[in-house]
């Protein structure tokens, strides 16, 4: 069976949370369920961030942790309009997320869609390593303006 790309497997994934979103709606309302969701789907990224640190030879550090941009631009998952890395900052902009153009396809809302996609990198960098920040002052999903993700490595 061949492997999915990020975003096929996001689309999958975003499907099923959609009808878990709708039911949990009816029983503990809109904010919670967006809530219970954006948990989850932090969790799972913090996992994913604490898999990518171990697979580090040495410690955890900034140049191996941008190494995840490689994967970002596989199957043409987000458009990466500038990436920048110095000794502890990294910057990467993104023009186009297929992530949300495939929610929006779908027909979730936005908050819904920014619970799936645009709590992951924090949590990421929180994964990896305590020692890695994480600052967004922009949002294809929120501000309709390319998303701005500045790691800082203290």
């Amino acid at each position: 069976m061949p492997l999915l790309t990020q975003t096929e497997q996001r689309r999958f994934e975003a499907d099923i949370l959609r009808r878990v979103f709708e039911t949990l709606i009816d029983r503990i309302g809109r904010a919670e369920a967006l809530k219970v969701i954006g948990e989850a789907t932090r969790d799972v990224a913090r996992e994913a961030g604490k898999a990518l640190a171990e697979s580090c030879d040495t410690t955890p550090n900034l140049p191996h942790f941008a190494t995840v941009v490689n994967t970002w631009r596989s199957g043409r998952s987000l458009d990466i309009g500038k990436f920048e890395i110095g000794l502890d900052k990294m910057r990467v902009v993104i023009k186009r997320c297929a992530h949300i153009d495939a929610y929006r396809e779908l027909g979730l809302p936005d908050d819904l869609a920014c619970q799936l996609a645009c709590v992951r990198e924090e949590a990421f960098a929180e994964g990896y390593s305590t020692r890695l920040s994480f600052k967004r002052p922009t949002s294809i999903c929120q501000d309709n303006k390319p998303c701005e993700l500045i790691y800082t490595w203290k």
